[in-house]
């Protein structure tokens, strides 16, 4: 267990001038595993595919080259399931009709339910 922001994903860095590269929206920083934060991070593309993925694989590892920490493989899945349902509930919550959030949000379901081993 250690700090995290909560919210690691690609939408949520930003590099500045000088090659300065920040953490922005904190509101669901908390105390957990790594696993979390990296879930954040490879989750959508895992999920959902796109162009995130290869990004977002090639950090993990990036991670995983350097050995600053072990990683805990099926926490890792875990936690990208969790955070898949945590996305949908909270794209259900923000109202799915807004451009290109239906589909995603039917993306998502179809991942879990496949995970699940549930039919449509």
């Amino acid at each position: 267990m250690q700090w995290l922001h909560g919210d690691a994903q690609v939408n949520n860095v930003r590099a500045e001038a000088g090659g300065r590269v920040i953490w922005f929206d904190w509101e669901d920083g908390c105390r957990a595993p790594l696993e979390w934060d990296l879930a954040g991070l490879v989750g959508a593309g895992r999920v959902l595919g796109g162009p995130e993925a290869h990004w977002a694989e090639a950090a993990l590892a990036g991670w995983r080259q350097a050995g600053v920490a072990p990683l805990d493989e099926a926490l890792l899945a875990a936690c990208v399931e969790a955070r898949a349902l945590f996305i949908v509930a909270w794209t259900w919550w923000l109202g799915p009709d807004r451009p290109g959030r239906r589909e995603r949000l039917a993306a998502r379901l179809a991942w879990l339910r496949a995970q699940a081993g549930c039919m449509s």
